[in-house]
């Protein structure tokens, strides 16, 4: 099983803006392999053999991303998107 995960926005990885991500791979040459084809001068990728703990973070990362959301769709402050985050 692998995983990654990044808070990599299509549109800005498509345009070269920098990017960084992780892939979590329990094997170390399927990383090496993923790593070679995916990284770029402006795609940074970092692997790691803890899969489970890379799709965690991940979706705790969406999770706080759906809190600033709402913190921005209702019109609150950045001083109340901080406290929900």
């Amino acid at each position: 099983m692998t995983v990654l995960m990044g808070a990599n926005i299509a549109n800005e990885v498509a345009e070269e803006k920098f990017c960084k991500t992780t892939i979590g791979c329990k094997s170390k040459e399927h990383g090496a392999v993923l790593n070679e084809l995916m990284q770029t001068t402006n795609f940074c990728v970092t692997v790691v053999e803890e899969a489970n703990v890379v799709e965690i973070c991940g979706a705790l990362k969406n999770v706080v991303a759906v809190g600033a959301g709402f913190c921005d769709g209702l019109g609150f402050g950045d001083n109340t998107k901080a406290t929900v985050i």
